[in-house]
């Protein structure tokens, strides 16, 4: 079981929540960053409104994602409105990504008010998380 942890929230200036999913031991299990892009996005490579991005265990200090002006542009070449990235906390143990999309789906569905699967985006071939 795991339960969501608001730790900032939104404004127009910042366009960027965070929270984390804790899980039963009260640990937290992921870090989740929700980033609007800034409206780039090219309207014929539009894919949909959210997306999630798994950051690989010890990639999360990247510009492209611990960034303000990164994480902006990621998003906007995503082709989606706004992406929630998925830090994997370094001292925590994942099997692979399909893992990590199973255990984070019914959590995620649940924050966005969905019933349907949010896409995540992958950053490689690889099912390699870490």
């Amino acid at each position: 079981t795991t339960r969501l942890v608001p730790m900032t929230t939104a404004s127009k200036r910042r366009r960027k929540v965070e929270a984390q999913l804790i899980n039963s031991e009260g640990i937290a299990r992921y870090e989740i960053i929700l980033i609007d892009g800034d409206g780039a996005t090219d309207k014929k490579t539009r894919k949909g409104s959210v997306g999630v991005l798994i950051i690989p265990q010890g990639r999360d200090q990247e510009w492209g994602f611990s960034t303000p002006s990164g994480q902006i542009e990621t998003v906007n070449e995503s082709g989606y409105d706004r992406i929630l990235f998925v830090v994997l906390p370094r001292f925590q143990e994942y099997v692979n990504g399909h893992a990590v999309q199973r255990e984070l789906s019914p959590a995620l569905r649940e924050v966005l008010r969905s019933t349907i699967n949010v896409p995540f985006l992958t950053m490689s071939e690889s099912d390699d998380i870490g």
